[in-house]
C-alpha cells in the first residue's frame, strides 16, 4: 500500500512538473512598453526591453533557448540578411503586408534593424528586385534598410555563366543598373550568387564563375561607391559528385559540382577596396567550408567578411551551433580571432498574411508554393538560433557581431 501511494505521488510530481515547464515555455518574451517603430518609440539601436541601451533584462534569455545553456546579454541586434515574400510567386502581391508581418517578429526577437534584399535569381527566374519592396520598406525608417541586384544584376551574370569576356554594351548597361541601385538608397548589392545549390524542387539551382567579367566589374563599382556585396557561394574546391543528400533535396541539382574557390579568391584580390560579405557561414552543403578554410581565407583576404547563419539542431557539417545548441569551441575561437569580420544574417523569410501556407508546401487554394513561401515556415527558428549564438559570446564580442561590425561594413549611421 505504501509503495502504491509513493508511486502515485511520484507520477503526480512528474505530470505537475511537466505542466509547469510547459506553462513557462508558453510565456511570451517581455516587451518594451511601446512597440519599436511606433510614434514616440525608441529607434532600432535605442534602449532595449530592460531600459539599458542594447541590453536584455537580467534573467531573460533568447526565446526558445534551453535553461541550461550558457547565457550572456544579447544586444538589440541587426539582421543583415532578410527576404520578403509578397505572394505565391513574388511577381505581385502584398509587399507592405510582408513588411508589417516582419515588425512584431523582429520586436519579439530583439532585432532593431533588418537589411532586406531580393533573392539571387537566374535568367529565367528574374521575378523581383528592390524596386518592388523599397517603398514599403521606406515607410518604416530606422527599422529596415535594403540591398539590390539579386533580380537584375544577378540574372545578367548567369545568362553566360562561364563567359571570359563581355561586350561593352553589356558592361555599360550593367554599370548603369548598379549605380541606379545605390542612387536609390540601397546600402549595397545583394543577394548575388556564384553557386546556388537547390534545397527544394521549387528552389532554383544556378552557378557562374566567381571571377566572371561582370562580377569583376561589380567589385570595381562597389569599391568606387563604397558599398558591400552580399555574396552567396556554396564552396567547391575540386570537382565532386553532388552529395546524395542534395540530390534527394532537389532534382534541380546537377550530378557534379564545379570548383569555384580559386576563382572566388581571384575576385577578392581583384579589388581590395570592395567589401564582400560571404553569406550563410555555418551552412555547408558541400562539406568543405570548415573553420580552418574560413580562417585561411580571412587571413589571405582582408576585404572578406562572413555573415553567420545559425542553424538549430542541424546535422550539417561545420555548423556554428552543435546539436544541443552550444556554440562550437572552434567557431568561438574563430570569431574571436577576427572580431571585426563577422555579422549575423539569418536568411529569414517574412511574408504577408495574404500568403497562407501549409506544411505540405502549397499556398492558399492549393496552388503550389514558391520557394520563398515554403521558407516562410522553415526559417522561423533561425532568429532564435542567432540569438542563442550571440548569447554565448563575451559581451564585447557579441556587441561587435550584433551591431558594431554591421555599422562599419554597411556604413550605417
Amino acid at each position: 500500500m505504501i509503495m502504491r501511494h509513493a508511486a502515485r505521488l511520484a507520477a503526480f510530481c512528474v505530470v505537475a512538473c511537466s505542466l509547469v515547464a510547459m506553462a513557462a515555455e508558453a510565456q511570451p518574451m517581455r516587451r518594451q512598453p511601446q512597440e519599436q517603430g511606433q510614434q514616440g518609440g525608441a529607434g532600432p539601436m535605442g534602449r532595449g526591453p530592460g531600459g539599458e541601451a542594447g541590453q536584455r533584462p537580467e534573467g531573460q534569455r533568447p526565446e526558445g533557448q534551453r535553461p541550461d545553456m550558457p547565457r550572456g546579454d544579447v544586444p538589440r541586434w541587426i539582421d543583415t540578411h532578410v527576404h520578403l515574400v509578397s505572394g505565391a510567386t513574388n511577381t505581385t502581391g502584398d509587399w507592405a503586408g510582408a513588411v508589417r508581418a516582419a515588425l512584431p517578429d523582429m520586436d519579439k526577437n530583439n532585432i532593431g534593424l533588418a537589411i532586406i534584399m531580393p533573392t539571387p535569381q537566374p535568367p529565367d527566374r528574374d521575378l523581383y528586385d528592390y524596386t518592388d519592396f523599397a517603398d514599403a520598406v521606406k515607410k518604416h525608417p530606422g527599422r529596415f534598410a535594403f540591398l539590390g541586384g539579386g533580380g537584375t544584376l544577378n540574372p545578367m551574370i548567369h545568362t553566360q555563366p562561364d563567359a571570359e569576356t563581355v561586350d561593352e554594351a553589356t558592361k555599360k548597361k550593367f554599370t548603369a543598373i548598379a549605380n541606379s541601385i545605390i542612387d536609390a538608397g540601397a546600402l549595397g548589392f545583394g543577394e548575388m550568387s556564384a553557386n546556388h545549390l537547390s534545397v527544394a524542387d521549387a528552389h532554383s539551382y544556378h552557378r557562374s564563375r566567381p571571377d566572371h567579367p561582370l562580377f569583376l566589374l561589380l567589385v570595381e563599382i562597389a569599391a568606387k561607391r563604397n558599398v558591400p556585396i552580399d555574396f552567396h557561394m556554396d564552396a567547391v574546391i575540386e570537382p565532386i559528385s553532388t552529395p546524395q543528400k542534395l540530390r534527394d533535396m532537389s532534382q534541380r541539382n546537377p550530378p557534379t559540382l564545379t570548383p569555384n574557390l580559386a576563382q572566388f579568391e581571384k575576385l577578392l584580390a581583384h579589388e581590395r577596396g570592395a567589401r564582400i560579405v560571404w553569406a550563410h557561414a555555418g551552412v555547408d552543403h558541400t562539406g568543405v567550408l570548415s573553420v580552418e578554410l574560413i580562417r585561411r581565407m580571412m587571413n589571405a583576404h582582408p576585404n572578406l567578411y562572413m555573415s553567420i547563419k545559425a542553424l538549430p539542431q542541424s546535422p550539417e557539417p561545420n555548423t556554428a551551433l552543435a546539436r544541443e545548441g552550444r556554440l562550437r569551441p572552434d567557431w568561438r575561437k574563430l570569431i574571436a580571432e577576427f572580431p571585426d569580420r563577422f555579422v549575423m544574417g539569418t536568411d529569414r523569410f517574412y511574408g504577408s498574411s495574404a500568403v497562407p501556407m501549409t506544411s505540405g508546401g502549397r499556398a492558399g487554394g492549393g496552388q503550389r508554393a514558391s520557394a520563398g513561401s515554403i521558407f516562410m515556415e522553415r526559417t522561423v527558428p533561425f532568429t532564435t538560433a542567432a540569438q542563442t549564438l550571440l548569447s554565448q559570446l563575451p559581451p564585447q564580442l557579441a556587441q561587435k557581431v550584433a551591431v558594431d561590425n554591421v555599422k562599419a561594413i554597411y556604413r550605417l549611421p
